[in-house]
C-alpha cells in the first residue's frame, strides 16, 4: 500500500476518535456528557423581580447540624453564586445580628418567625427583599446529596417571588452530567489537568453546583 495512503488512513483514524471521546486544547481527552442534563422541577416563581425590589437582605444559611464551618461555607457560596445573578443588591445578614436581636444565629424558612423580623430588616437596611436559604439535607460522602429550599419573600407584603425547592443527588445521571458541565465551564482554566468527575467528590465544588443551579431559576428583571 502507498505511504501517503497509509498516513491519510492513520490520520482519518486520529481523527474519528477525538471527535468520540472529545478532547481539551491541552490534548486531555475529555469524555462526552450525556445530553439529558438536571431540570429543576420543584420550583416557583413570578414571571419578573418587582422593580420595586432594589435591595435583598440575604439571611444567613439554614441547616440542623449548627457546624460553624460548614455554615460559613454554605453563606460565602450562597453569597458568591447570588452575585453573579446580578438582578438586586445584595445586603448580607451575619448571624451575629440574629442572635443579637433574635437570640438565633439562624432562622428555618418554614418555621414561625420573630414577630419583628421582617419590620427589623426594613428599619435597619432599607430593604425591599429578604431571601431565606435552607440546606435540607447534606451528605458529604460519596454519592454526595444536598437538598436545598430558598424563598425570596416581598418584605412589603410578604409575598413570595420565588421559591426553590429540591434535592441534588450525585448519584443521578442527569444530576452528575449537570455538575461536570457546570464544573467544566467553572474549573477550566484553575485546573486545566483536572477531571469534571472531580466535581463529584468534592463537597464543597458540588454545594457551589447546587447553589448556582438554583439561583439560576430566579425570575429576571
Amino acid at each position: 500500500m502507498p505511504r501517503f495512503l497509509n498516513s491519510f488512513i492513520f490520520s482519518a483514524c486520529v481523527l474519528g476518535t477525538l471527535l468520540l471521546a472529545g478532547c481539551t486544547s491541552n490534548g486531555v481527552r475529555v469524555p462526552k456528557l450525556p445530553a439529558k442534563s438536571y431540570q429543576p422541577q420543584n420550583v416557583y416563581s413570578l414571571e419578573y423581580i418587582p422593580a420595586t425590589m432594589i435591595r435583598v437582605a440575604v439571611l444567613p444559611s439554614y441547616h440542623p447540624e449548627e457546624d460553624p464551618a460548614l455554615l460559613q461555607n454554605f453563606d460565602s457560596t450562597i453569597n458568591s453564586e447570588l452575585s453573579k445573578v446580578q438582578i438586586f443588591e445584595l445586603i448580607p445578614i451575619d448571624r451575629a445580628y440574629l442572635k443579637k436581636h433574635f437570640g438565633t444565629s439562624q432562622i428555618n424558612s418554614t418555621s414561625n418567625l420573630p414577630a419583628s423580623l421582617l419590620a427589623r430588616i426594613v428599619r435597619d437596611y432599607q430593604a425591599q427583599g429578604v431571601l431565606f436559604t435552607d440546606v435540607t439535607e447534606y451528605h458529604h460522602y460519596k454519592p454526595i446529596r444536598v437538598g436545598l429550599r430558598s424563598k425570596l419573600v416581598d418584605l412589603r407584603d410578604g409575598e413570595l417571588i420565588w421559591v426553590f425547592d429540591d434535592v441534588f443527588d450525585s448519584a443521578q445521571p442527569n444530576v452528575s452530567a449537570a455538575a461536570r458541565r457546570y464544573s467544566r465551564q467553572v474549573f477550566t482554566d484553575r485546573f486545566p489537568l483536572d477531571s469534571a468527575d472531580s466535581m463529584l467528590q468534592s463537597p464543597q465544588r458540588f454545594s457551589r453546583y447546587v447553589f448556582h443551579e438554583a439561583f439560576e431559576t430566579m425570575p429576571s428583571r
